[in-house]
């Protein structure tokens, strides 16, 4: 790819320029912000481009998901695929905790409601639209009616190498509130010996391919995607007890790809970046784009896209 063609990398580092260069919010223009740090009117059919990191990641630690019966609190899900058991790494558990992050990075920033993500007396999840939870992740509130797709989309794939490992716990009286199966087991008298509890972990090691698409992100917006997926899927952790550190393109920058697709005219094209062209500058980049975004208090509350609907008599003349 020449230089030329690094369409992507040269926008990534004009948008560090900009940051670096402005001092607040309000000497800023607003198309300014929109292109280089967030693009805080939400609408689904507002995207330019696609921006995809794929690869795989690697459980550094073993990763509690769930017992025998890979009920509904499993972050990995065993399945049976072609006569073998497969762990399959949960979208779900990924999304969770870097839902969960970006709602605590609003509250530290003053962006949104800080009750966003709470549960109201009738059981529903109360989403604000506005922080950055709910712009990046999309949201969906009932009691008005908005909602708005994601921005970020996390998948993951088939693994390609994991190991489960299976631990039984007896424990003298039945263990309640917990995610474990109890199986009792009786002497000869119908003495109560113990109750026996199953746990499966996967062992350290285990390779999961992810797909991760930014879908009409600015770089400020990308950056701070990045900053909160490292920090809950590393340094937090996944599992019951958070004990389960998966490495990232931080880590492991030689498992990951870059691909940015431009879409103009109908006609896609695409720029790939890797470890060895550029990958590991762009993330970084990104990551000080929203570093000083944050530090500068460029980020806005995210807004619905409200479009005028026609009235009953201009429906009727048509």
């Amino acid at each position: 790819m020449s230089e030329q063609e690094r369409v992507f990398e040269r926008f990534v580092d004009e948008a560090l320029e900009y940051v670096k260069r402005i001092s607040s919010k309000e000497e800023a223009l607003d198309e300014d912000l929109e292109r280089y740090v967030q693009r805080h009117l939400l609408r689904a059919d507002d995207y330019d481009s696609f921006v995809v990191l794929q690869g795989k990641t690697r459980n550094q630690s073993r990763v509690h998901f769930g017992n025998v019966s890979a009920g509904m609190y499993s972050l990995i899900k065993k399945r049976r695929i072609k006569g073998k058991v497969v762990p399959l790494l949960s979208d779900n558990a990924l999304r969770g905790m870097v839902n969960h992050q970006l709602r605590v990075l609003s509250k530290k920033l003053g962006i949104g409601d800080p009750k966003c993500g709470l549960f109201d007396e009738k059981g529903q999840r109360f989403d604000c639209g506005k922080c950055l939870r709910c712009g990046i992740m999309g949201f969906l509130n009932p009691n008005t009616g908005e909602n708005v797709v994601h921005k970020l989309a996390i998948r993951s794939f088939l693994t390609t190498s994991a190991e489960i490992i299976t631990e039984y716990h007896n424990s003298p009286d039945a263990v309640k509130g917990t995610i474990f199966a109890p199986r009792e087991v009786e002497r000869e008298r119908k003495e109560r010996a113990a109750v026996l509890y199953v746990t499966e972990y996967i062992a350290p090691g285990g390779e999961f391919p992810l797909q991760i698409v930014f879908r009409g992100m600015a770089p400020g917006e990308m950056g701070v995607a990045l900053m909160q997926m490292g920090l809950a899927w590393h340094y937090l952790g996944l599992g019951r007890h958070k004990n389960g550190s998966f490495t990232t393109w931080t880590q492991n920058p030689e498992d990951w790809t870059l691909t940015y697709i431009p879409i103009e005219g109908g006609e896609i094209k695409q720029e790939v970046y890797t470890y060895k062209s550029g990958l590991v500058n762009i993330i970084n980049t990104l990551k000080n784009i929203a570093y000083i975004a944050m530090q500068k208090k460029l980020f806005r509350e995210y807004e619905a896209y409200k479009p005028e609907r026609p009235s009953a008599k201009e429906r009727s003349r048509k």
